[in-house]
């Protein structure tokens, strides 16, 4: 593998690194892919994104989650619960000078509000006690960093895995993932609309460029509601195949504007619309339109 010098903010050793934490992981100069699929949208929405990262209410619900599965005697020591309620009963907003002086007591913490601290505990809970998750997460490690030089654009990339463990004999890497619905088809929408598919691949071929190894991908995922419902998806080769091609795509498409100096928006010069075929048959089907704008 080729020396990693000045792609990092931070030198590390190149290759699988379970224990440097999650601030010194964002330091590492490197392409990731939570970063890379904006590209999907456009190389406009790419470029903003990376100067302006985004932090939504179901990423830190997800974040938290993840913690209090993987890495519970952390928990506590990077979460805060912001219970204060108004005359009304409803939680205070995380605001103002009750809520500022809240965070003073609690630096560095992330404040949660009161049923997202429930909601990432009950999960965890939901994933100990569910035989199917608990084959993969009974052993192994969480949060294993991993920096590899993708061998066809020659970029140096990275990426961390929610947890690598290894079950007869075979290595395999586990994602957790919080969602509205586990079941299969609208699972399976969200894969597509938040690219897990090209995620999936990405973690593979990384790790399998620095091991010499091929692993499993396994995605465990749980609602993010009560009761809190739990699948166990196996990542199939067909899905990898795909999400190779298409991460690829992404990286050739990143060189070629960075290239350039070039980053067009979604929609380049004039184009003709086109309306959704159903419209023209008069079956508007506005139940399955709301379900893809909530996705």
């Amino acid at each position: 593998m080729a020396a990693l010098t000045s792609e990092f903010v931070v030198q590390p050793s190149p290759g699988l690194l379970p224990d440097i934490p999650f601030e010194r992981y964002l330091e590492l100069r490197a392409t990731n892919f939570s970063t890379l699929r904006e590209l999907a949208r456009s190389p406009l929405q790419y470029r903003y994104r990376l100067e302006n990262p985004k932090e939504s209410a179901a990423m830190t619900l997800g974040r938290a989650a993840h913690t209090a599965t993987l890495e519970p005697d952390r928990f506590e020591l990077e979460y805060a619960s912001w219970n204060q309620l108004t005359e009304t009963g409803s939680v205070r907003p995380r605001r103002g000078k009750d809520y500022d002086a809240f965070v003073a007591t609690h630096p560095g913490k992330t404040v949660l509000l009161g049923h997202e601290w429930d909601d990432a505990l009950q999960i965890a809970q939901a994933f100990r006690l569910d035989p199917r998750a608990m084959r993969y997460l009974a052993t192994g490690r969480p949060e294993v960093s991993m920096v590899w030089l993708d061998p066809n654009s020659r970029r140096v990339c990275k990426d961390r895995v929610d947890w690598l463990t290894t079950i007869d004999g075979e290595p395999y890497l586990v994602g957790l993932k919080t969602t509205r619905d586990i079941r299969m088809r609208p699972f399976g929408r969200a894969c597509g609309a938040y690219g897990y598919h090209m995620q999936w691949a990405f973690y593979r071929d990384g790790f399998g460029a620095l091991t010499g190894k091929i692993p499993k991908v396994v995605e465990l995922v749980v609602e993010s509601q009560a009761p809190y419902d739990i699948a166990a998806y196996r990542i199939p080769e067909d899905v990898n195949d795909l999400g190779r091609d298409s991460y690829k795509h992404l990286l050739e498409t990143l060189g070629q504007c960075e290239a350039s100096g070039d980053w067009p928006g979604a929609m380049p010069g004039e184009q003709e619309l086109q309306l959704p075929e159903y419209m023209f048959e008069g079956e508007e089907d506005l139940g399955d339109l709301e379900l893809e704008a909530d996705e």
